[in-house]
């Protein structure tokens, strides 16, 4: 029973030891001897967040910015150890990705009805008219909605 249990003891180490020796490997002759280009993956992990903002089924919340802070902290504070500074900026570069596409959301953000209406009686002036790729769209100022109030209406800046 003894010599089973050294068995799995030995083995561990030598799985650990093996892991270390790739770990050293990688991180030596891969990350190291590509330094120069480092800087190249930075527009990669910005277009993965902002994908990844697209991908979300939910409005994330108002945190995503304050985290990329926290990871961007927390890059400069693990600076000593090469692969583990690389993770938190990629995941911090990931993270501005993902609030930038949550600002522009927010940028562009119009009213809309929170409840199905029916036919309803529109009044407006109309701004601008056209039609593109099978529909019509317009544009009309002054904008009253019968049955939703002044509030929830949009206005366009003049």
């Amino acid at each position: 029973m003894h010599l089973a249990v050294a068995d799995v003891i030995g083995g561990l180490e030598f799985f650990r030891q093996a892991m270390g020796r790739a770990r050293e490997r990688i991180a030596g002759e891969g990350l190291l001897s590509e330094r120069e280009r480092w800087l190249l993956w930075a527009p990669v992990a910005l277009a993965l967040g902002v994908s990844g903002y697209f991908l979300l089924p939910v409005e994330p919340s108002v945190w995503i910015g304050p985290a990329a802070g926290v990871l961007f902290g927390l890059a400069f504070l693990s600076r000593r150890r090469t692969w583990l500074t690389l993770l938190f900026l990629a995941l911090a570069i990931a993270a501005c990705g993902l609030a930038a596409g949550q600002m522009r959301s927010l940028s562009v953000a119009a009213p809309v009805l929170q409840e199905k209406t029916g036919p309803v009686e529109v009044r407006g002036r109309l701004v601008e008219a056209g039609i593109g790729a099978g529909q019509q769209r317009y544009v009309l100022d002054n904008l009253s909605i019968r049955g939703v109030p002044a509030l929830e209406t949009l206005i366009l800046p003049q």
